[in-house]
């Protein structure tokens, strides 16, 4: 099963404008500053915010349907004798899309969706009284009513399995308030693991919680889901990376590439894409911008072919075990592995007007300090040239 999704939403700010393919088993991480949208594609996924142009699908079912007239204007029912058209700009209800309730979306969003005035264990079993029976026999747990005329499906888990899986198995009783930010986003996880879904949205779903504990959880989600298409948002690049398969990087509502986690980080298409992927740039006169990601910075010559900049040390202090220096850059010199070596631009300085598009210094991790005002040569291991 896949997610196709081809969408338009307008908001105050900028239009939301995206088009990708999300496949089960391949769970999708869309990275970007926060504002830029994220949340508002997950939206228009559930049915919470309609979409003044697209469609998307699950798997051949249509869970939304938009056209627009060369006017700019939305078009309902496009395989109706009768089209209703309706102004972009007013957040309408699209009568051609699946409802909210109907479309079986796992989603986890920011605030999280807690019911104050039930227990732990009630809030769980929320999910099942959306989707399940009970068997012949047993009453429904957590005093809610399932919906008649559906089955529980023989994989099911229970309430409080769900609960033990998340690390809450003492806190079925007790109420929300008393727990921690941590928890209750253990509890959502819980109230997922116990619902019927064909798409997961997860919504910066860990932001209380630490790494270790992220990748447990997300785990858990993963091994639920593995039939169905998944989707991250985050603005963390670290999250991304340790649990995308793909990355999508979005800006101002648009998205900017998508790809493996290694193809973007390692090789953005444009310079808009590196500055969000935290690489930094310098103005090289005649050749373009130069970035260099901090992480693929060493002091130490490779073997192989590439680019290294001079320049002075400007900060030194320790971080972990290792330090973090930060230098000026200087000078760009192309670095062979035969061992010719040759000079290419001298960098703009921090404070040139010609500078405006660079950052205004380089930083590299070493074993030991390093003197203020030291010359000292770093060598990139993957370097970015864009033409301006």
């Amino acid at each position: 099963m896949s997610l196709l999704v081809d969408i338009e939403v307008v908001r105050r700010d900028f239009t939301v404008q995206c088009n990708f393919e999300v496949f089960a088993g391949k769970p999708l991480a869309i990275f970007g500053p926060s504002g830029s949208g994220k949340s508002t594609i997950l939206q228009s996924i559930a049915g919470i915010q309609s979409i003044q142009r697209g469609s998307i699908f699950c798997g051949a079912r249509c869970l939304s349907y938009v056209e627009t007239d060369p006017k700019g204007r939305r078009m309902l029912e496009p395989n109706s004798s009768t089209r209703l058209v309706i102004d972009p700009l007013k957040n309408s209800f699209n009568p051609t899309s699946v409802a909210l309730h109907q479309r079986k979306v796992g989603f986890v969003r920011q605030p999280l969706d807690i019911f104050p005035h039930l227990s732990v264990e009630q809030n769980v079993g929320y999910a099942r009284r959306e989707n399940y029976a009970p068997r012949a026999g047993l009453a429904p747990r957590a005093g809610l009513a399932p919906r008649a005329g559906l089955r529980t499906p023989a994989n099911h888990i229970s309430i409080h399995e769900a609960l033990d899986l998340v690390g809450l198995s003492g806190c079925a009783k007790l109420a929300p308030r008393t727990l921690s930010q941590g928890q209750l986003e253990r509890l959502v996880i819980a109230r997922i693991l116990c619902f019927d879904f064909d798409i997961l949205l997860l919504d910066e779903p860990f932001k209380a919680l630490d790494f270790d504990s992220r990748r447990e959880l997300y785990e858990l989600l993963l091994d639920k889901s593995k039939n169905v298409p998944v989707i991250l948002v985050t603005h963390q690049l670290e999250e991304a990376q340790n649990f995308g398969n793909q990355i999508a990087i979005l800006q101002d509502g648009s998205i900017l590439q998508v790809g493996s986690p290694d193809e973007v980080i390692h090789k953005p298409a444009t310079l808009a894409t590196a500055h969000l992927l935290r690489y930094k740039s310098f103005v090289a006169p005649g050749l373009g911008v130069i970035c260099a990601h901090p992480e693929l910075v060493i002091p130490t010559r490779p073997s192989f072919d590439c680019y290294s900049i001079i320049g002075t040390v400007r900060n030194s202090k320790p971080c972990g075990t290792k330090y973090e220096i930060t230098i000026d850059p200087g000078e760009l010199w192309e670095c062979r592995s035969t061992g010719e070596d040759r000079k290419l631009a001298s960098l703009s300085s921090r404070n040139s007007p010609a500078s405006r598009s660079s950052l205004p210094d380089l930083y590299f991790f070493a074993n030991s300090p390093m003197a203020c005002g030291e010359s000292v040569t770093v060598y990139l291991e993957n370097t970015l040239i864009f033409q301006t």
